[in-house]
Formats: structure tokens, C-alpha cells, sequence
């Protein structure tokens, strides 16, 4: 009885893991597609993505810290070569990666390229991603129309395809 029961057991698993014969075909049931979420990367992957066409070297040391008091999103210390960015801010749902991009763009713009603040305006438009304020994404899509960018910025903007426009 035993033994019988051991054969059914194995011609039962045997018939559903192979499926079910029908004219001489094997009939496989579809597998459905589950689609892994896509992973998230981190600060340091987005951080070398951003910075892999800068166009000098960089000996910066990139680091987060939780927020800054005064609600600055980052500070460049050009005596130590380290950009400070708030995780607050950079995390923020309402941030582009776009946005992030120009940011440590423009913070190692000041520690590597030794840049100041450009001010330069055109028609309330900003000309240079050193520009002391930080551009909201409709600002950076308007810059990469403008043909009076200065160098760094034309460089920047090289940089990007239209996806990363969007």
C-alpha cells in the first residue's frame, strides 16, 4: 500500500511539473511576468553617474549630512575639497534627478573649476549654472535653450541627452 502510494505520489508530481499531454504536445501553462521594481540607486551611484563627463578630474570628497539649519541644499568647502549636500534636499520627491545633476554640477564648479557666482542675466534668464540661486527644473530646461551660456554651462548641458531633459 505504502509502495503504491509512493508511485501515485511520484506519477502525479511527475504529470503536473511536465503538464498535461494533449494530440502527442506537451501543454505548458504561461508563466506569468513579474516585473522587479525598479532599484533604486544610491547616493553614491547617482553621485558617479553625475560626475562621470565633468571635464577636469575631481578630487572633491562628496558627502551627505541630514539637513543644513538655514535650508541650503549644499555648501562647497574649497579649503578641504568636500561639498556638504542635505539628504533632506536631495531626497525630496519634488527634486529631478536633473535638478541633482546641476546641483553637484554647480558645487563642483566652486571646488574643482574654482568658480565663483555668475549673475549675468538675460531677460530673467539664467545664463550659467553658477548662478547663486539654484534653478528649478523649468529654469534648467529654459537654460538649455539659451545660445549664451557660458563655457561651464554649455558643458554641462553636453552632457545630457533629451531624457534627461524631460
Amino acid at each position: 500500500m505504502v509502495k503504491t502510494l509512493i508511485i501515485l505520489s511520484f506519477l502525479s508530481t511527475f504529470i503536473l511539473c511536465c503538464g498535461t499531454a494533449s494530440d502527442g504536445n506537451t501543454i505548458k501553462e504561461p508563466t506569468p511576468t513579474v516585473t522587479a521594481p525598479k532599484r533604486l540607486q544610491s547616493k553614491a551611484e547617482q553621485i558617479e553617474r553625475f560626475t562621470h563627463d565633468f571635464p577636469v578630474i575631481i578630487r572633491t570628497t562628496i558627502k551627505f549630512i541630514p539637513s543644513f539649519a538655514s535650508g541650503v541644499a549644499a555648501i562647497c568647502d574649497r579649503y578641504y575639497d568636500k561639498i556638504t549636500i542635505s539628504s533632506e534636499w536631495w531626497d525630496n520627491p519634488n527634486i529631478s534627478e536633473l535638478e541633482r545633476r546641476y546641483l553637484v554640477w554647480h558645487e563642483l564648479g566652486h571646488c574643482e573649476m574654482d568658480l565663483n557666482h555668475n549673475t549675468t542675466m538675460n531677460l530673467h534668464v539664467k545664463n550659467s549654472i553658477m548662478h547663486p540661486v539654484m534653478a528649478d527644473l523649468h529654469e534648467i530646461q529654459e537654460m538649455a535653450q539659451n545660445p549664451k551660456l557660458d563655457d561651464f554651462s554649455r558643458e554641462f548641458f553636453h552632457t545630457l541627452t533629451e531624457d534627461d531633459l524631460k
